[in-house]
């Protein structure tokens, strides 16, 4: 007997901890090793409900090695999932085993549990597009996504099976089926997807919703479903083989009702201050742009903290104090009452528990480009944010955070600030809370206090321990220059070379494949960047990666959910270079050294596959320079340098420009986004960046791109001085 599947048991958390860790499985892949305490707060944070583990009885038998472990619960770390749903994680088998049939025992064991469990009728995960081997099994059990599917920012694929529910549907039907037949109706290996298939396969747009279809065989019977992919209503149900059965009946699709507001209050500075009949907070600057956000809090335990997307929808309701300034928000049947109070530039937010709950309260700090400060020990270090150094980020593992516990955290989108306290808690400042708050103890209130400025001044110097890789750059900063690049444009003469286009012009060669992208670009004969066009060559979340640089439609960026998607250079958005005005891109080089890619977005893609999504809201000008090895990186954000040094974990922000050096030694600046609602979007993925000029899709984008000789010429660019050739 080589391995064996079975439920977790408390005393397993060491064991447990041992596979993640030896494995690099979350924070010990940033060098953040896992513990007991850790995992057990990680565990009861998502509202686990099963978790399975494989055992390597070779060992004895009286309980081996912990080498497989497969996660079923309310949460996924950022998300949390509707009632009679459950989030699939925590997936994992010891390198050694990976080969074996342990990693479909733990699949099959673990899927045939939430189908025998009769509250659970939809199963989601978040899985990465990189991971075929894992694909595989997901496609077998049903996992589905639209075609229109992006990895959300952190480079993850939300996928999602209804067949507990249409497994449940038939039994109920049939309440006659016992022995084997009900036996082989709940399997995991219901479906014959075939070798082509992918995570939209069967999925189809149909009177504006995606809809799946599930071709399901159970020992000698066949059926047809049809399922709505977003609410896992079923809308009709086929039999195609087998002796006669009662077919469940379709159901209507619940129609979503529009959120409205409770409370909407402007401040004295122009902020502006919300509350819907969700419970959410919303608290917005000057611009439009939110500045914080924050839902409905949760009970420790009972349902995990919702930043990105809540499961639970609440009936809020607001009941004013007699003067105006206060609010008493309550929501039927839950343990947690909140008050709302406004005094001028102030806003406190008190949620009390009913006696033996704890409150998790989860306000997330929601500016793009910016600034954070934290106050420990009395002392203030502030620096631009920039997810996974400033602040750090335990992605899935938050309640294992081992940071020291803030007094006071700040944060400015460079025109209001705010400053946050809190009372009743203990603070997490990991990822994006302002903080993350978890009651002192059970029945006790928490509140947090939200301190509105004009003055955007930083607090305090650098960032303090592992974020000391990103510093300021000690030289007067005038802010990045936006406008059009000085000198006229050069023209460009353009030839066909082997189904691409090559453009020379100046010291600029162009290669480009025009429904794909820029596959090269040559500076006096070095290159600047490069694809492997035609052939794909994965990178992070991007699966198809030909180009060197490429133009896409895209969503919103700043969506609850998804964030800044991950854009291949074969999605249905990708843009179609032209030289000709209209939808598009083009190229223009001005001053001898710099190249402009200004992107049009133009009509929507035709074919409705856009449809659902809530708008093609944003226009994305993508790159993958190649870069050195140890080289740091400048950004500009809120017109101050601040220079990261070679950090081989991952990370992301916006920033107004960017300065990098090149592999062949050679610098480059890509700065002044000009369109609206402009920035650029950093991912960097150890050795490896994708550069991401956004804008909103209303108006053409424009991105300059700067060579130089050096990487410090570069960074001299990013505050108006002249690059050089």
């Amino acid at each position: 007997m080589a391995a064996v599947v079975r439920p977790y048991r408390a005393d397993d958390a060491e064991e447990l901890v041992g596979l993640l860790n030896r494995n690099g499985y979350g924070p010990a892949a940033l060098g953040r090793p896992l513990d007991a305490a850790g995992l057990r707060a990680v565990l009861r944070e998502r509202c686990v409900t099963d978790l399975l583990v494989g055992e390597d009885r070779r060992r004895g038998e009286d309980g081996g090695r912990i080498v497989g472990c497969l996660a079923f619960g309310l949460g996924s770390g950022r998300r949390s999932c509707e009632p009679g749903a459950r989030f699939a994680g925590l997936y994992l088998v010891d390198r050694r085993h990976r080969n074996s049939l342990l990693p479909g025992r733990l699949f099959r064991d673990g899927f045939t549990r939430m189908l025998q469990e009769t509250g659970v009728r939809t199963l989601r995960l978040e899985a990465s597009p990189s991971n075929s081997r894992a694909l595989g099994l997901y496609l077998r059990a049903g996992f589905r996504a639209a075609p229109t599917a992006r990895p959300d920012e952190e480079g993850y694929l939300e996928l999602v099976s209804h067949l507990p529910g249409v497994i449940r549907d038939l039994l109920d039907a049939n309440r006659e089926l016992t022995g084997p037949r009900s036996t082989a109706a709940v399997s995991w290996e219901m479906l014959k997807p075939g070798r082509a298939a992918t995570v939209s396969t069967g999925v189809v747009l149909r009177d504006g919703r995606w809809v799946v279809t599930y071709p399901v065989v159970a020992g000698h019977l066949e059926f047809s479903v049809d399922v709505d992919l977003d609410s896992g209503t079923l809308l009709s149900c086929r039999q195609l083989a087998g002796e006669a059965l009662n077919l469940p009946p379709g159901r209507p699709v619940p129609a979503g009702a529009a959120a409205s507001l409770l409370i909407d209050r402007t401040l004295p500075s122009g902020a502006r201050l919300s509350v819907d009949d969700a419970g959410t907070v919303r608290l917005a600057g000057r611009g439009g742009h939110e500045l914080l956000r924050e839902r409905w809090p949760s009970a420790l335990g009972a349902e995990p903290p919702g930043v990105r997307r809540q499961g639970a929808h609440r009936a809020v309701r607001a009941t004013p104090s007699d003067d105006g300034s206060a609010w008493t928000l309550t929501a039927p049947g839950d343990p947690i009452t909140r008050t709302v109070r406004v005094d001028a530039e102030e806003i406190s937010i008190t949620s009390t528990p009913e006696p033996g709950v704890t409150v998790v309260a989860s306000p997330w700090i929601r500016t793009r480009i910016g600034h954070r400060g934290v106050k420990i020990d009395d002392q203030w270090r502030a620096g631009p944010i920039i997810h996974g150094l400033w602040p750090e980020e335990w992605t899935d593992f938050e309640a294992a955070y081992q940071g020291p516990e803030p007094a006071a955290l700040w944060w400015s989108d460079g025109t209001l600030a705010v400053t946050s306290t809190w009372s009743g808690a203990h603070p997490r400042p990991e990822g994006l809370g302002a903080p993350h708050l978890t009651g002192e103890a059970p029945g006790t209130p928490v509140t947090c206090t939200l301190r509105i400025s004009r003055s955007v001044d930083l607090p305090g110097s650098g960032p303090p321990g592992t974020a000391t890789r990103v510093r300021p750059v000690r030289q007067p900063v005038r802010r990045a220059v936006l406008g059009s690049p000085g000198g006229d444009e050069l023209s460009l003469t353009a030839r066909p070379q082997q189904g691409h286009v090559v453009l020379d012009g100046a010291d600029h060669r162009l290669t480009v494949a025009p429904t794909v992208g820029m596959v090269r670009w040559e500076y006096r004969g070095t290159t600047v960047l490069a694809g492997a066009h035609p052939n794909r060559a994965p990178l992070g979340a991007l699966i198809s990666h030909r180009a060197g640089l490429w133009c896409a439609r895209g969503a919103k960026r700043d969506t609850d959910d998804q964030g800044m998607e991950w854009i291949d250079d074969d999605d249905l958005g990708v843009l179609q270079w032209s030289q000709e005005t209209g939808a598009g891109w083009s190229l223009a080089i001005h001053d001898e050294s710099t190249l402009s890619v200004t992107a049009h977005p133009g009509p929507e893609p035709g074919a409705g596959l856009q449809r659902d999504r809530s708008a093609v809201a944003d226009t994305s000008i993508m790159l993958t320079p190649s870069i050195r090895r140890g080289s740091p990186i400048v950004i500009s954000v809120g017109g101050r340098l601040w220079r990261i040094d070679n950090a081989h974990c991952s990370w992301r922000g916006s920033v107004n420009a960017v300065a990098i050096e090149l592999e062949s030694g050679l610098g480059l600046a890509v700065r002044g986004p000009r369109g609206h609602d402009p920035e650029i979007f950093i991912r960097r993925l150890g050795d490896a960046l994708v550069l991401a000029a956004v804008g909103s899709a209303g108006a053409p984008l424009t991105a300059d791109l700067t060579v130089t000789t050096s990487l410090s010429r570069a960074e001299k660019a990013l505050t108006g001085g002249l690059g050089d050739g």
